[in-house]
């Protein structure tokens, strides 16, 4: 027995320990002691270790050979190469194999554990393997361990193992990716092949990260297990959430593990996961579900009939208003002047814009000689209930006075407008000669018609209307309205056709007309005789059909808004696509088709990869679970999907839109010459912009500007890393190219939005069928970016709409009726107290307006603030604002400001910097207004990039976590 048998622990705490076991722990600290003085030696810093290949300041990779005996798989060499992963933003998995490296570890057995640095060479000497891997460990989680840990990644699916944005998949952005992972293998299948591809699969997943976990064996607490195993069956199964399985044969897991660890998701140049985005892009068939057809006499057979209704009358005059085309109108006057006589003097004018019309067909040909000065005084506009703006007669002159310089050479500045509430006329002119002579050349009273606006109790509009109208002795005699034919469809649609639709969508399902809309498309197809005429001043032009166009659209959304508030409190935003095809035929007697295409609103079953199946140094067949339907798919040898290469620039796929077209996305950054690349890290490193183009799809400068922005992006990669989405709705596009084809300069706003009139970015960062909704929160978190550029467009002619109240749409809280400028910018601002976000983007606008400065786009500026002040501002600046942002408006309040929550810097404030809005006047322009808008976005775009470049990098890295501060502080 023992002496020390009788002897119990002073404290149960405390335990004697036998010879043996001390000697085992005076070994552990030996090797602690050796850990301790191999940090003097080794240091993740070694010159040459890491390196910086393409001369940016940057860490893109590491040179070094791992010479690996055989017979060794000390798990601490795991550890080692998910740190080494952790300190570069690029990485080849060439750990193993002789590439010229730089610097080499070797490893020898001897008679203490340790670690020394000589000559490009890191030597391990280890007394065992357990040592060894103790040593190896110690080196990996040199420097300070990552104390906060951010949001780790998950894997629900096997195809979230190689995700768009790294290893595993998460739920939100974030600049920081921590890697929680735990690697097993059993004994029975180790071997060198498989221990080397295990250290290749962690070093890759310490590439996308920014603060690890250690150590990644033997710690069956993390959040995600990789298991390899043993099995006949060579496949990757997801045995439950964030628990992967590797099983096959000795000789089978090594290959097994190579492809896998060599995967690209479909949105890196590979292929990783398309099998799931295959199934989700289902083949979808038109179904017409509703549809109407209207057709009526025309309004020119309704004057015809007023007219002989009145053959046995005699007048000095008679004015008939029609909307028709002065060729139309022209015939028709002298045809009715012939036919009666006893009419005296008959004159057809214009029953759109009558006012401007009447100005340049009947006033300005019989304007006296040596005018200098032409005034016009405008009743001001206050009918009952009525959605017209107070200075709606001025509107309706638009662009008189440019006309005036046109034709008669009086400056535009010389033709002043008055608002007079009583005056007797809707208008009067007065010309000023240069004696100061005031002479009186006309006044017109303007026949309107009184409709309801939309359902809403109390809420009229006055359009212009047709009309047929007598005198006698220079009084009215009679005065007969005549509907025009848009007027009697315009009707027909909104009394007849919409409240019968609703009636028919009153069984919608729940989420329908807010993410999902009640139908696919409706189609509207319009034939009428109407004004349709490019004026030759600027980008205006009269057209009573776009005016139609436009009411339809946004009309019958306002429809659905206040249908959805009164059916859920809430208006329904996204009833389906809406898109008038309007044809204009002179003489034609009016006529419409309405063709409604089925929705499909089955709800996508939730899919998840759960096996991948090996054979034949490949992956074969995926089995997937689409719901509770089990899918089992054969997996095409393919290679990558398409993507383009240039000096500055690769172009990745970013999604696929509704209708399966491509969505490209163009990532500018200094290449880097290895395998695989970490957006996220290099974000770390370097300010990262994102710009999104061709979100609306009539706004179409902003896909040309950052094509042409691109030319010159190179000389910013070195400093910083520039994210494109070229065009982000390309089904959009298609609808627009489709609608260019008969009228190529009208504004299309039925095209702004996605195939079914959603506007997308409300669905993002939610589970949606609209995949052009999930490529901009796919990049945030791929990049994490600092700053976002939105790319817009405004109309560039003036628009209008009779059935609204004549103005842009009441939907929106300021007017649109003409451009306010060339080029504009919107800032979207936290509401955080604090002045970072403020400070950054007056900045910005500084750099913008410095670009901007001297060019034709500040002179462009200058004019159209000036139009946008004389027929808006001056009158109503609360409708018609201007904030001055230097040679460019840029609007900071928030009723000019989009804050819905999807927007970048309302989500995510503690770490976007910046998240602004440029506006060109391009819906939709040609030629030459086509090329300065996209000279105005480039300069846009670049004054961006000039103001966050030089900006300093202010990192917080230690050891194991590497961040940076967020939100970067741009100064001027």
């Amino acid at each position: 027995m023992s002496t020390f048998s009788h002897f119990k622990p002073i404290s149960p705490h405390l335990q004697f320990i036998s010879l043996e076991d001390w000697s085992k722990l005076e070994r552990k600290r030996m090797v602690m002691k050796e850990v301790h003085r191999m940090k003097r030696h080794f240091s993740w810093t070694l010159e040459g270790l890491l390196v910086d290949k393409n001369e940016d300041g940057v860490i893109d990779g590491l040179s070094l050979f791992i010479d690996l005996p055989a017979e060794l798989m000390p798990p601490g060499l795991i550890d080692f190469m998910a740190r080494a992963g952790l300190e570069t933003t690029a990485l080849s998995l060439n750990f193993f194999e002789r590439a010229g490296q730089q610097w080499a570890m070797e490893f020898q057995q001897s008679d203490v554990t340790l670690c020394e640095v000589e000559d490009n060479r890191i030597s391990l000497f280890y007394r065992n393997p357990e040592e060894l891997s103790s040593l190896l460990s110690e080196m990996a989680a040199s420097g300070d361990p990552a104390v906060d840990h951010p949001e780790h990644a998950s894997i629900r699916s096997l195809a979230d193992i190689w995700s768009g944005s790294g290893f595993g998949e998460v739920e939100e952005a974030s600049p920081e990716r921590h890697l929680d992972l735990n690697i097993s293998w059993e004994d029975e299948i180790a071997s060198a092949q498989l221990f080397k591809e295990l250290g290749l699969f962690a070093a890759r997943c310490g590439l996308y990260s920014t603060s690890l976990g250690l150590p990644l064996t033997g710690n069956p607490h993390t959040a995600i297990q990789l298991t390899v195993k043993g099995g006949r069956d060579a496949s990757v199964q997801l045995r439950e959430e964030n628990h992967v399985e590797v099983i096959g044969s000795r000789t089978e897991l090594p290959a097994m593990l190579h492809v896998l660890t060599g995967q690209r998701h479909w949105t890196a140049n590979g292929t990783f996961g398309f099998w799931e985005q295959s199934e989700k892009m289902e083949e979808r068939q038109d179904e017409v579900w509703y549809d109407k057809a209207w057709e009526d006499i025309s309004e020119v057979e309704l004057a015809q009939q007023g007219l002989a209704d009145m053959e046995g009358q005699t007048f000095d005059a008679v004015n008939v208003y029609l909307s028709e085309p002065l060729q139309v109108r022209t015939t028709l006057m002298n045809e009715w002047q012939k036919r009666y006589p006893q009419f005296g003097r008959i004159t057809v004018r214009s029953a759109f814009k009558p006012a401007f019309h009447w100005f340049r067909e009947e006033l300005l040909p019989n304007l006296p000689d040596g005018v200098q000065e032409i005034r016009i005084a405008a009743r001001e506009e206050n009918s009952a209930g009525g959605m017209e703006l107070p200075i709606r007669w001025i509107q309706e002159l638009y662009p008189i006075d440019a006309l005036v310089e046109k034709e008669v050479g009086i400056p535009k500045d010389q033709v002043v407008f008055s608002l007079l509430k009583d005056l007797p006329h809707t208008y009067e002119v007065e010309a000023i000669l240069e004696d100061g002579t005031v002479l009186q050349i006309g006044s017109l009273e303007v026949p309107v018609t009184r409709l309801p606006y939309l359902q809403q109790a109390g809420r009229f509009v006055y359009p212009t209307t047709g009309a047929v109208q007598a005198y006698s002795s220079g009084i009215l005699a009679e005065d007969r309205l005549v509907p025009t034919d848009r007027e009697r469809f315009y009707s027909f649609y909104m009394e007849e056709f919409v409240p019968d639709l609703i009636g028919k969508l009153a069984g919608y399902k729940k989420g329908q007309g807010h993410d999902r809309p009640f139908f696919d498309r409706m189609e509207i197809r319009v034939t009428m005789s109407e004004e349709e005429e490019k004026l030759g001043i600027d980008e205006e032009r009269t057209s009573s059909m776009e005016a139609l166009y436009e009411d339809l659209y946004f009309n019958t959304l306002d429809v659905f808004a206040d249908w959805g508030i009164e059916m859920e409190g809430k208006p329904f935003d996204a009833p389906g696509g809406i898109h008038p095809f309007m044809e204009v035929e002179k003489g034609a007697s009016p006529k419409a088709s309405i063709k409604l295409y089925k929705w499909n609103d089955e709800q996508p079953k939730p899919l998840k990869t759960v096996k991948l199946i090996f054979k034949k140094d490949r992956f074969t067949h995926v089995e997937m679970l689409k719901g509770s339907q089990h899918i089992h798919n054969e997996l095409e040898a393919a290679s990558a999907l398409p993507v383009t290469t240039t000096a500055s620039g690769t172009t990745v796929l970013g999604g696929y839109s509704f209708q399966g077209r491509p969505i490209p996305v163009t990532e500018h950054v200094l290449p880097s010459g290895e395998t695989f690349d970490a957006a996220l890290k290099l974000t770390l490193f370097k300010r990262t912009v994102l710009y999104e183009a061709g979100h609306h799809a009539n706004e179409i400068s902003s896909t040309p500007a950052v094509e042409r922005l691109a030319e010159d992006i190179q000389s910013y990669l070195k400093e910083m890393n520039v994210v494109v989405i070229p065009l982000a709705n390309p089904d959009g596009t298609a609808l627009l190219h489709k609608m260019t084809e008969t009228h190529p300069e009208w504004k299309h706003h039925a095209a702004r939005y996605n195939a079914v009139g959603l506007e997308f970015s409300q669905a993002r960062y939610k589970d949606t069928v609209f995949g052009e909704a999930n490529v901009m929160p796919h990049l945030m978190k791929k990049w994490a970016p600092d700053v976002i550029v939105d790319n817009h467009g405004i109309p560039g002619h003036e628009w209008v709409q009779p059935f609204a109240g004549y103005n842009s749409p009441p939907r929106f809280p300021v007017s649109y009726f003409l451009p306010s400028a060339k080029l504009y910018g919107i800032a979207r601002l936290p509401q955080t107290g604090d002045t970072l976000h403020t400070d950054n983007l007056e900045s910005i606008i500084r750099s913008i307006s410095g670009k901007v400065a001297g060019t034709i786009i500040a002179e462009e500026n200058r004019y159209w603030k000036e139009r946008f002040r004389k027929y808006g501002n001056d009158w109503l600046p609360e409708v018609f604002p201007i904030e001055e942002g230097g040679h460019l408006h840029f609007y900071r309040h928030q009723i000019v400001t989009p804050k819905h929550p999807t927007s970048a810097v309302l989500r995510y404030p503690e770490w976007i910097a910046a998240d602004i809005v440029s506006e060109a006047a391009d819906e939709v322009v040609q030629g030459v207004a086509l090329e300065r808008c996209i000279e105005g976005q480039r300069l846009f775009n670049e004054g961006v990039l000039d103001a966050v470049v030089k900006q300093p990098i202010r990192l917080d890295s230690t050891g194991l976590a590497k961040k940076r501060q967020r939100p970067l502080q741009i100064n001027s």
